[in-house]
């Protein structure tokens, strides 16, 4: 493989200040996304003039208020059920949402099955209850503000990556203290996590770190291929798969035991990954499909067609979520049918979505809250 002269475009800065959301680290055309930022932007504002006449406009977006009280407040809405008409699912806000202001944009989210964690543009972790939605704990975070991003409850500990800092950081619940400290190296990252057993999976430039998620002690350093910008990670099939934003776009299969990288070339610039029991499903940036890797031969076996670009990927059993943040809505693919079965129309640019148990958590990154979804049969 030979390696390409031409240089990525770098939109990490330019897209921050903008969205100030998850899809600043990930590689798109800079002039297409400030376009659709703005007529989105524009369909917000003209939105809220109807609906709430003399409501004041925030810094960038105005927010259309959904609801306004506490964090336990609930909104009156269609059962978040399959609609169908013709074969089209169709979006529909769900019953019973509740929201809890963050106070900031958010990023990404993580339960431990009592408290959900959340990350935002500050450098804090914030506990929200799942039961009621108060938000119980804050925890002030090293590194600068704006790095945390992922976050991963593992055992009696919380994981965060903070992606503008070179570091991997657990903290205890508990204390509020920052017990582990795992530095990172190049200059993007850490990203995306996963947890496999006791080890914590991390992506950070061109390496992937595998760490003891109850020590904190850094068992391995992968390196890949220099040109890797790793974005996300997921474990299957006994491999471990991360995103490489590229150029060249692909999803690189590190094989444990082998120290070997497998490559499978992609149409367009991955985003978040996600695994099942059997494959990987990957989101691209700048293109309305969810693919689904072969976990055993690293094939591409199948494309979902989305109403929207896809950014974050989560799974859950045969349920796979994508967050569709450029049109507020996300998307519900079951792994067994390899259809999309539901989309719930949520939150102001939700780029994250992932279930525990019948609870779907929501990051709406433009409306500072998280959003509590729950499940219908």
């Amino acid at each position: 493989m030979t390696t390409p002269t031409t240089q990525p475009w770098d939109l990490e800065r330019a897209l921050e200040s903008a969205l100030a959301a998850e899809a600043d680290v990930a590689e798109i055309d800079v002039h297409a996304a400030a376009s659709r930022l703005e007529e989105r932007l524009d369909r917000s504002r003209r939105t809220a003039r109807v609906a709430l006449a003399g409501a004041a406009a925030a810094a960038v977006v105005l927010v259309v208020l959904l609801v306004q009280g506490g964090p336990d407040d609930r909104r009156s809405a269609p059962p978040a059920e399959d609609d169908r008409q013709g074969g089209q699912v169709t979006a529909v806000v769900p019953q019973g949402a509740g929201l809890t202001d963050i106070g900031q944009p958010v990023y990404r989210v993580g339960s431990d099955g009592r408290t959900a964690w959340v990350t935002d543009q500050t450098q804090r972790l914030t506990g929200v209850a799942l039961d009621g939605g108060d938000i119980t704990t804050r925890i002030e975070l090293p590194g600068e503000d704006g790095s945390a991003f992922d976050v991963e409850p593992v055992g009696d500990l919380v994981w965060v990556s903070l992606r503008l800092s070179n570091v991997v950081v657990a903290v205890d619940p508990r204390t509020g203290e920052v017990v582990h400290q795992v530095r990172t190296t190049g200059d993007r990252g850490p990203f995306g996590m996963a947890v496999d057993g006791g080890d914590l999976w991390s992506t950070a430039g061109a390496t992937l770190l595998r760490i003891d998620a109850a020590t904190g002690d850094l068992l391995d350093t992968i390196q890949l291929p220099p040109t890797t910008r790793a974005y996300d990670v997921a474990v299957a099939g006994g491999s471990v798969w991360v995103t490489d934003v590229g150029p060249p776009f692909r999803v690189l299969r590190y094989q444990p035991g082998r120290d070997r990288l497998v490559p499978t070339l992609l149409p367009a610039s991955p985003a978040g990954i996600a695994a099942t029991a059997d494959a990987v499903w990957v989101a691209m940036v700048a293109r309305p499909e969810l693919l689904r890797v072969d976990a055993e031969s690293g094939l591409v076996t199948d494309r979902v067609e989305l109403p929207g670009n896809g950014l974050a990927v989560t799974a859950t059993g045969p349920s796979v979520w994508v967050g569709l943040p450029e049109i507020d809505q996300v998307a519900e693919v079951d792994a067994r049918s390899r259809r999309l079965v539901r989309l719930l129309q949520v939150g102001s640019y939700p780029p994250f979505a992932r279930q525990y148990g019948d609870m779907l958590l929501v990051t709406s990154n433009l409306g500072g809250e998280l959003v509590r979804v729950p499940l219908g049969d």
